[in-house]
C-alpha cells in the first residue's frame, strides 16, 4: 500500500483562486496547545458530518429505508468555520462522515479547505464505498489520507439484505482504488446475529486482509430506541470473531487511544480489529467529539446532549467546544439488550428527539454527574426539518443533564454504526 505516513501527512493545498466569500482570513489565532475534558482525556479528534443523505437503507440505521435530505447541507464555508473553531480549540484530526459524504459533489472543495487549516495534521473519510472507486484519486489529491469503508458482508445477497443495495463489486473496487491512491484503508463491519456472525461469513471478510494491506474491524451493534428494529434480535457479541478466528494474536503496536483492539493472523497483510462499545467500553481512552450535519456539537456521540454552533465565528466555536468538552461524560450508558419500545424516536426518517426546552428549541444540556455544565450558547431552532433555522438572539445557561439512561436516539446510531473507529 502506498503511504504518506505520519500525523503531519496533510499538505496544504490552495485552489487556483480563493472564493470571494471566504468565511474568515487565514490569519486566525494559532490552535490551542491541547483540549482536555474533566477526566483528563485529551480530545484531539473531530468527527464532522457533512450530510445526512445516504443512498443505503441499512436495517440497523434507517429500518431499510434510504435516507434522503431532510434539510439543506451546510455550505462549505460554514463547515470550514466550524472546523477552524475545532482546530483553534485543540483538535488536530478530522474525519468526515455522514450520512454518506460522497453524496456531496463539493466534497473535494471542502477537503482542500480543511487541508489548509493550521493545526490539522490528519484528514480521514468514512464512506459506504459505493462511489469511492471514481472519487478516490481526487480525494487523496485533495488531502484525504485515511479511508474507512463500511462493509457488512462479502456475500452479495446478505449485503443487499442488510443495506438494501446490490453494490458489493463497487465497494470492493472502491477499496482497491483507495489503496492505489495511497490511502490507509479500514473496513468496518457491524456484527449482526444470523446475518454475518457465523464463522463462514467472518472468514469470507477476513480473506480481505490476506489480499490487501488493510484493517478489518468488527463492531458490536449498539442499542437504539427504535420501534422498527430489535437490538436483541440482531446483537452479536464480538466474541463471535474470536470463535471464528482462533489464531488471532494481539498486535504489538496497538494504540491506547483507538477504540479497536487490534490482532494479527499468520500470513495476513492486514489486521483484525475488535470494537466492543457494549461488552467492553472504550470510553476511558475516548478522544473524540462530533459535529452533526446540522451544526450541533456532541461531546459524546452516544448521547442526546447537543450544543448549537451555527452562526458563531470560529473563535466562538472554539470557546463553545472548550466549554462543552467539560461536559463530556466519563462513559456512555449503553447496555446490551436495551432495545427500544418507548417510541421516543420515530422510524422512517423523522427528525429524532433531542433534549429540548418548552419552546421546542434544541438545548445545550450537560452534567457529567460531578457538577453542572455552565455554557452560554446561541440557540438553533428548526421546526420544519430543513434549512438552517438560526435564531441568534436566544441564549441559555446552566443546563442540567436530564438525559435518561439507556439507548441513544436513532441519529446517534446513524452517526456511529460503522463510523465509531478512528
Amino acid at each position: 500500500m502506498g503511504t504518506d505516513t505520519g500525523t503531519g501527512a496533510v499538505t496544504a493545498r490552495r485552489a487556483a483562486s480563493a472564493p470571494d466569500s471566504a468565511p474568515e482570513p487565514s490569519t486566525a489565532a494559532a490552535p490551542a496547545p491541547g483540549l482536555y475534558d474533566q477526566a483528563g482525556r485529551q480530545i484531539s479528534c473531530l468527527r464532522l458530518s457533512v450530510t445526512e443523505r445516504c443512498g443505503f437503507g441499512c436495517i440497523y440505521c434507517t429500518g431499510g429505508r434510504s435516507h434522503g435530505c431532510r434539510r439543506d447541507d451546510l455550505p462549505p464555508e460554514e463547515i470550514l468555520t466550524l472546523a477552524r473553531g475545532a482546530a483553534l480549540a485543540g483538535c488536530t484530526r478530522i474525519r468526515l462522515t455522514g450520512g454518506e459524504p460522497l453524496e456531496r459533489v463539493d466534497l473535494p472543495e471542502i477537503i482542500r479547505g480543511l487541508a489548509e487549516l493550521p493545526g490539522i495534521t490528519s484528514l480521514g473519510l468514512t464512506t459506504n464505498g459505493c462511489r469511492l472507486a471514481a472519487a478516490a484519486r481526487e480525494l487523496a489529491d485533495a488531502g484525504i489520507r485515511d479511508v474507512n469503508v463500511s462493509l457488512d458482508s462479502a456475500d452479495p445477497g446478505v449485503l443487499r439484505q442488510i443495506t438494501g443495495r446490490s453494490c458489493l463489486d463497487q465497494i470492493l473496487s472502491g477499496i482497491e482504488a483507495a489503496l492505489e491512491a495511497g490511502c490507509r484503508v479500514k473496513i468496518n463491519t457491524v456484527l449482526l446475529k444470523g446475518l454475518n456472525d457465523d464463522p463462514g461469513s467472518i472468514h469470507d471478510l477476513a480473506d480481505l486482509i490476506f489480499r490487501h494491506p488493510l484493517d478489518l474491524r468488527f463492531i458490536e451493534l449498539m442499542p437504539a430506541d427504535r420501534e422498527d428494529f430489535s437490538h436483541e434480535r440482531y446483537f452479536a457479541p464480538a466474541e463471535a470473531v474470536f470463535r471464528a478466528l482462533p489464531g488471532l494474536v494481539p498486535a504489538e503496536d496497538e494504540s491506547q487511544n483507538a477504540p479497536a483492539r487490534n490482532y494479527v493472523l499468520k500470513g495476513a497483510r492486514g489486521r483484525i480489529g475488535i470494537i466492543s462499545p457494549v461488552t467492553r467500553k472504550f470510553c476511558r481512552t475516548c478522544n473524540r467529539i462530533r459535529i452533526t450535519a446540522d451544526g450541533m456539537l456532541r461531546p459524546c456521540l452516544l448521547s442526546r446532549r447537543e450544543f448549537p454552533l451555527r452562526g458563531l465565528t470560529s473563535e466562538e466555536v472554539a470557546k463553545m467546544i472548550r466549554d462543552a468538552v467539560s461536559c463530556k461524560p466519563r462513559e456512555h450508558r449503553l447496555t446490551a439488550g436495551c432495545g427500544g419500545s418507548s417510541g421516543q424516536n420515530m422510524p422512517g426518517g423523522r427528525r429524532p428527539d433531542r433534549i429540548r426546552d418548552n419552546n421546542d428549541r434544541h438545548l445545550s444540556r450537560g452534567s457529567t454527574g460531578s457538577g453542572d455544565c455552565n455554557v452560554t450558547a446561541r440557540q438553533s431552532v428548526n421546526r420544519n426539518g430543513c434549512g438552517n433555522g438560526n435564531e441568534s438572539g436566544n441564549r441559555i445557561r446552566n443546563g442540567t443533564d436530564n438525559e435518561p439512561a439507556g439507548s441513544p436516539d436513532d441519529s446517534s446510531v446513524r452517526l456511529a454504526m460503522g463510523r465509531i473507529g478512528g
